[in-house]
Order: structure tokens, then sequence, then C-alpha cells
């Protein structure tokens, strides 16, 4: 009779152990899901945001684009970036901005172009 009652209490602890660890919480066969990915990795998308957020956010003024804002921009894929302006990020980010920003920096997005749910309208004959 002992030896039963060793035994469950053992076994009791293990089980207790195995909860507060969690392993039992979640098969084996379980994989971590990890948050979903907000589109393609793009060259330069972190320098982007760090460095020329203050020109392109959604219901501020326009602010002409730093000297190291345009740096960026000449260096990035911006083509990619537009692709990673989800609609989240679209609450926070004017997209029309972005083009001007672009522009002024010197790297034009070709018409048609679709960056969020914006399309880079043909250039206008003058």
């Amino acid at each position: 009779m002992a030896k039963l009652s060793a035994v469950c209490v053992l076994l009791a602890l293990v089980v207790t152990g195995h909860l507060v660890s969690g392993s039992l919480a979640k098969p084996k066969d379980h994989k971590d899901h990890k948050a979903p990915k907000k589109g393609p990795k793009c060259k330069g998308w972190h320098d982007l945001v760090s460095q020329c957020s203050h020109c392109v956010a959604l219901g501020k003024p326009v602010d002409i684009p730093t000297k190291q804002c345009c740096k960026v921009v000449k260096k990035a894929d911006l083509s990619c970036a537009c692709k990673k302006i989800t609609a989240s990020r679209r609450k926070k980010i004017d997209v029309k901005k972005l083009v001007l920003v672009a522009s002024y920096c010197g790297k034009r997005l070709r018409h048609g172009t679709q960056c969020g749910s914006f399309t880079i309208p043909p250039a206008s004959a003058a």
C-alpha cells in the first residue's frame, strides 16, 4: 500500500509539473504559430520607416524630406516597400506623400505601380 501511495504522489507531481510548464497543454506535434508576416522583406524598409516616417505620416502636414531620408529613399526598393503597405499601415502612412517624397528625392515610381491601395497615375502631358 505504501508503494502505491508513493507512486500516486510521484505521478501527481509529474502531472502537476507538466501542467505548470504547459507541456500537456498543447500536443507535441503542435507548432508555435508565428505572427503573420507583413509583406515581403524589402531592401531599406526599416531605414525608410526610421528616416522618413515624419514626411509620410497620415494626418500631418507635408514635410520636406531630410537629406538622410532622401539618401535612404534612393537606396530602397520602393516597389517592394509599396507591397508592405497593408491596411493597418495605411492608417499611419499617407501613400500619396510617400510618392511625393520619392519624387522629391529623385526616385519616381513607374505609373501603374500599386502602392498600398494607391495606383501611381500616368504622367500628365504638359
